[in-house]
């Protein structure tokens, strides 16, 4: 049975969702501020992810993210922290741009929502309950995503922030389109000789009798 791996890269994000709620300097530092992002600071894209506005909202996405990609990273699945990084930037670019008008964000909602797509996409590999039980959750998402950018329902809302549903969108369409990438296309079978090129196991054993000997 091989090792489980340790979800190191969702711990990360976390932990740094935590400190930039509890130490105003970086809170600061990392707001997604339109007018700061404007004026060069461009890090604050990707960086306001991690910000919250209140405790619930805070434990929340935290929750989300630590239990949804804590298995993602469990399973043994390789590249998170280029998942959390991609995300990040996606889901604050389509911030940026799709809503102009807001000049704070913050929030890991979109990620959260992508970790748990990516978990169901990848419970789909498995059989029996398990399948049927990521399905599920990939339904309820879907049912979830539709109800918000269509219907305009509002879930999990606060007094100290609105909820922006494009950015749990975009969130579901990265991990959809990074778990293609890794899984679908070409380039996973490249990523799997790459990983497996120089192990142990690979390397050809010389007999005795080639050496002469």
């Amino acid at each position: 049975m091989s090792e489980m791996k340790r979800p190191y890269w969702t711990l990360a994000i976390c932990c740094m969702a935590a400190l930039s709620y509890y130490v105003p300097a970086l809170h600061q530092a990392l707001l997604f501020d339109r007018a700061a992002i404007n004026a060069g600071a461009w890090w604050r894209v990707p960086s306001g992810n991690l910000l919250h506005f209140s405790t619930g909202h805070l434990y929340t996405d935290v929750l989300t993210v630590l239990i949804a990609g804590s298995l993602i990273e469990t399973r043994g699945t390789h590249g998170m922290g280029a998942f959390y990084l991609l995300t990040a930037g996606v889901v604050g670019l389509t911030v940026y741009f799709y809503h102009p008008e807001l000049r704070y964000y913050g929030g890991l909602s979109g990620i959260a929502t992508a970790t748990l797509v990516y978990l169901g996409l990848d419970g789909l590999k498995q059989n029996g309950r398990s399948r049927i039980i990521h399905v599920i959750l990939l339904f309820g998402i879907t049912l979830k995503l539709i109800s918000e950018n269509c219907l305009g329902a509002v879930w999990l809302t606060g007094q100290s922030y609105t909820p922006v549903p494009v950015a749990h969108l975009a969130g579901a369409l990265c991990a959809w389109a990074y778990f293609q990438y890794l899984h679908i296309t070409p380039t996973a079978n490249i990523l799997h000789r790459l990983r497996g090129k120089y192990s142990a196991s690979t390397i050809p054993t010389v007999h005795p009798k080639i050496l002469g000997k």
